[in-house]
């Protein structure tokens, strides 16, 4: 099956919410001025789920694309889709990104399957953090915490540190 043509939709999608477009991030989860509303942010997160469950290595463009949606719903911050995504169980999809084998990152880091492995945890990071951008409700970090544990990002932080894509002029490194 080609998803070209989701990825250039998911595209689409997140440039009309950068720039931190609340009205925009808002109407993709709840179109109050149509007769039945469909909640895309939550379309999109059932698919990022049962993407990261059955992955295979040929969806990365795919599943980055994905990530680099869900982040851009949330930035802002939007807290109506932060919250969504959190109480939907986006988490426990980003941990299987940065912990589960199938994800893993294998040495030598410059074959193409590693690259994209680390640019998909790249993407779960970011989508973790736009997860608690300007999150005032303490119940949303309290969940972070307890489906994305922190052994787990320590681990995947070595890996970056190993990694010649990352290291590569970071002289602070």
């Amino acid at each position: 099956i080609s998803f070209k043509y989701v990825i250039e939709v998911f595209r689409f999608l997140q440039l009309l919410c950068e720039g931190h477009h609340l009205g925009l991030q808002d109407y993709l989860r709840e179109q109050n001025d149509n007769l039945r509303s469909v909640n895309a942010v939550k379309e999109v997160l059932l698919f990022f789920v049962e993407l990261v469950a059955s992955f295979d290595a040929k969806d990365t463009a795919l599943l980055d694309q994905t990530l680099a949606l869900l982040t851009e719903v949330c930035q802002g911050p939007c807290v109506g889709n932060q919250l969504l995504l959190v109480n939907y169980g986006v988490c426990n999809s980003l941990n299987t990104i940065l912990t589960a084998p199938e994800f893993a990152v294998v040495t030598p880091y410059d074959c193409d399957r590693s690259v994209n492995m680390l640019q998909l945890k790249r993407s779960a990071i970011t989508t973790v953090l736009s997860l608690l951008e300007g999150v005032r409700d303490e119940s949303v970090p309290l969940t972070v915490l307890s489906e994305v544990p922190i052994a787990g990002l320590a681990d995947l932080l070595e890996q970056f540190l190993n990694s010649p894509e990352f290291t590569a002029g970071n002289e602070n490194v």
